[in-house]
């Protein structure tokens, strides 16, 4: 199996730094992509995205569906795919984006990889801080990947996703039988 380091596959670039705060604007031409938009899993939560004007952000400052959130600080270090969306996205800093070369990798490979025991592993060898856990951008760049040929890639990441699938209707089928008792426990006492 072929190994590579991160930084051979593809481009890592760290989120905007808003100088006084992110300037949040009913009117704003960007939808921007803070730390706590994104889910335990990495994963971006559109509907929390707060509205912010153009300071002339740079090409890479932007994320587009397909691309791969990092959250670089803190307890849970994840990548997260940026879902589709007809917003113009920022991404602020200490997020990091990634966007994967399609031709060396699968984006939702390498989120699997990472977010998977052995990114959790290497993490655990470079994070820094004692208050609050980082990894820098460098050792994003610095891990090494194993990396499948393509096609084995994508079974892996379409195993993931049916997963993942099997999961949310098993917890709906478990809230729902615990309503559907709770409804005859109901009856039962209510007559």
């Amino acid at each position: 199996m072929q190994k590579a380091k991160f930084a051979s596959i593809a481009s890592i670039q760290t989120g905007y730094t808003f100088r006084r705060g992110v300037p949040v604007s009913a009117d704003g031409a960007f939808s921007a992509i803070q730390m706590k938009d994104l889910k335990e899993d990495g994963s971006v939560n559109l509907g929390t995205l707060c509205r912010v004007p153009d300071e002339g952000f740079r090409e890479a400052h932007r994320v587009q569906a397909g691309d791969l959130i990092f959250r670089s600080r803190g307890t849970l270090f994840t990548l997260g795919r940026v879902p589709d969306s007809a917003l113009s996205l920022v991404l602020a800093a200490p997020l990091v984006r990634v966007r994967v070369d399609s031709a060396k990798a699968l984006p939702e490979y390498v989120a699997w990889f990472v977010n998977g025991p052995l990114g959790r592993a290497y993490f655990e060898t470079v994070m820094a801080g004692s208050a609050m856990k980082m990894v820098s951008k460098a050792d994003l760049g610095e891990m090494e990947l194993a990396l499948p040929p393509l096609p084995a890639q994508r079974m892996i990441a379409e195993l993931v996703s049916l997963s993942a699938r099997e999961r949310e209707l098993s917890d709906a089928l478990l809230l729902r039988r615990t309503q559907l008792l709770n409804a005859r426990i109901q009856e039962f006492l209510c007559g």
